[in-house]
């Protein structure tokens, strides 16, 4: 048995899909990192990003509720978001983490400071403490600049993501990030949004060789729903391999755990009015040779949105390792 309780755990993604396994983790009690991509250019963090000219705050705004007390009052400060006046649509968090780095002068620090205040049991780290922007190639040879903006491209011209890179093409690595993987008995691709979550992190260079060269599992969950202008059609087949497309040759992932679960049809139609649908369990016979693959039931539904059961899925991996 792999008893997560005494490891270190490392997850890779976004804000949402790293969040959603952190609230059933933090539980368990492991040694945890969470590498965090730095790319959001909407919404709040967005404004944020463009009128202090720092990295977006929201992913890892996020990832520090969900390592946190969810019911204390720090947490719901964080989580705040007002809904009239000059403030509207902002977030309380954001504004707080931005000032605290503007205050100390540091990320880093500043994310060392609010995760004392919130008694956050584990470590946030953004992949990059850089100003970046995330840029796509499309199968029809264009290229986009702006994360907001990729997806709409993708659906108005009917095309699709070919390959992402970052704006500097040479933005430093967060050294944590190095030293998060290499010392990590398991690391964690998180679902989320594939082009726009978890591969711009493997975009800053040096992070995909730290991860070959961990002695850490690699392990990918595939998302379970697909994304409109992003996965559209996808099996997990093509998640993996978008994946190796964008490691630069490195291998980062040993094996996957994906979904089996039986979904609605009444939510599946519901996605389906949206453009999304379920991303079917299908592997090449290159990849059931170079991956060990997991079947399992981790699909959670709430509220009519369908996750990744985070409970279930730590207890698949404790026994499968």
């Amino acid at each position: 048995m792999f008893d997560l309780s005494d490891k270190k755990i490392t997850l890779i993604g976004g804000g949402t899909g790293n969040s959603v396994l952190l609230k059933s983790l933090k539980e368990i009690g492991p040694d945890i990192s969470v590498i965090v991509s730095v790319g959001d250019d909407g919404g709040s963090s967005g404004v944020i990003r463009r009128d202090f000219g720092t990295i977006p705050p929201g992913d890892i705004r996020n990832c520090l509720v969900a390592l946190s007390e969810e019911d204390s009052l720090t947490a719901k400060l964080m989580d705040k978001r007002f809904t009239q006046g000059f403030l509207k649509k902002q977030n309380l968090g954001n504004i707080i983490l931005t000032a605290l780095y503007e205050l100390t002068g540091s990320y880093k620090q500043a994310i060392k400071e609010i995760s004392r205040i919130m008694a956050c049991r584990g470590s946030v780290i953004p992949v990059t403490e850089e100003f970046v922007n995330l840029k796509a190639t499309y199968k029809d040879g264009k290229s986009v600049t702006g994360e907001s903006a990729l997806a709409s491209y993708a659906l108005r011209h009917k095309t699709a993501i070919d390959k992402i890179s970052l704006i500097p093409e040479n933005a430093k690595l967060n050294g944590d990030c190095i030293k998060a993987v290499i010392e990590a008995d398991l690391i964690i691709f998180s679902p989320g949004s594939l082009y726009t979550s978890l591969i711009p992190n493997l975009a800053v260079e040096g992070l995909c060789e730290a991860i070959e060269k961990s002695c850490a599992r690699k392990v990918y969950l595939p998302n379970i729903m697909s994304e409109p202008g992003e996965t559209d059609g996808y099996k997990t087949s093509d998640l993996l391999d978008a994946l190796e497309r964008h490691s630069g040759g490195y291998n980062i992932v040993d094996t996957v755990l994906y979904s089996t679960s039986v979904i609605p049809g009444e939510i599946i139609d519901r996605y389906r009015k949206k453009k999304a649908d379920i991303i079917k369990p299908y592997f090449t016979d290159e990849q059931r040779k170079r991956y060990c693959l997991i079947a399992g039931d981790i699909a959670l539904i709430t509220e009519g949105v369908v996750r990744h059961n985070g409970q279930a899925i730590f207890k698949i991996l404790e026994e499968k390792l």
